[in-house]
């Protein structure tokens, strides 16, 4: 049985993250089909951003225009976290932004672990070494691993400041640590890792809608996935949901808007 790793930097730009010492990251995307161009949505901010992510809607259907704690979600959005557990697959997520507690109803996930750490420096490396502890014991069909330091450097220092580049080298640390985690157990083979972002930043701010925010990374690596840029297919955030379940060999729900990202998958592959 398949199973998919979503690991998301917020606030990543995608042109400061090839031109910084990030090495882990930037190495594991040439290892699989990737991207520094893809794009997100408006309002390119957190949560609407992430229920696009999930739900494979824009904000103007799925519901979730702004970050608040009481989203008004439309009836007809359906989560990767709710696709998969309707289908049998167990379910993990590890984060440090509360409001993500959101993107999955009351019992869709078998493990959720958060930690208040997106304003400590070392924070993303707290949820790295939670999330290999866990997913090593329990290995989860799909997990969800976010990471929220970055973003608030930016938003503290500014996208281009020196603090937002260190920040983003500790990310690339918490990222490495996680998954040479499950290479050392022996498991890191039997996941799709999915790496992006949700939106990138200009001075404090994401809100405007101009290319250093609305431009993220976005990569995939695992079996049946192909070593190759991918320049012919534009990539949306709308398009991790259908991406994954092809990965987890889940059928794509009728409602999701995005499309699954054929080009970065080997022809002829299974999933």
């Amino acid at each position: 049985m398949n199973k998919a790793l979503l690991i998301l930097v917020d606030g990543c730009r995608p042109d400061i993250l090839a031109a910084a010492p990030a090495s882990y990251i930037n190495s594991l995307s040439q290892q699989g089909a990737w991207t520094y161009n893809a794009r997100t949505v408006t309002p390119s901010i957190t949560l609407p951003v992430h229920f696009s992510i999930f739900t494979s809607m824009t904000p103007g259907n799925h519901g979730v225009e702004t970050n608040s704690s009481g989203a008004p979600v439309s009836d007809a959005a359906v989560g990767f976290f709710q696709w998969a557990k309707f289908h049998g697959r167990s379910t993990a997520m590890y984060y440090n932004w509360e409001f993500l507690r959101q993107l999955s109803p009351p019992g869709y996930l078998d493990t959720a672990i958060y930690l208040n750490t997106a304003m400590d420096p070392d924070g993303d490396m707290r949820i790295s070494r939670a999330a290999r502890h866990d997913m090593i014991e329990n290995r989860p069909d799909f997990a969800f691993v976010y990471f929220g330091v970055l973003d608030e450097a930016g938003h503290a220092h500014g996208f281009e400041s020196d603090a937002y580049i260190a920040a983003m080298q500790k990310a690339d640390q918490a990222v490495e640590y996680l998954v040479e985690g499950l290479i050392s157990a022996g498991i890191r083979d039997q996941y799709t890792i999915l790496f992006q972002s949700d939106h990138g930043g200009i001075g404090h701010d994401h809100s405007t809608p101009v290319q250093e925010v609305m431009t993220i990374p976005w990569f995939i690596v695992g079996n049946g996935i192909q070593k190759t840029e991918i320049r012919k297919t534009g990539v949306s955030v709308i398009d991790t949901a259908p991406t994954l379940a092809r990965c987890m060999g889940l059928p794509r729900h009728h409602l999701w808007q995005g499309k699954m990202i054929q080009e970065a998958f080997i022809p002829g592959t299974d999933p």
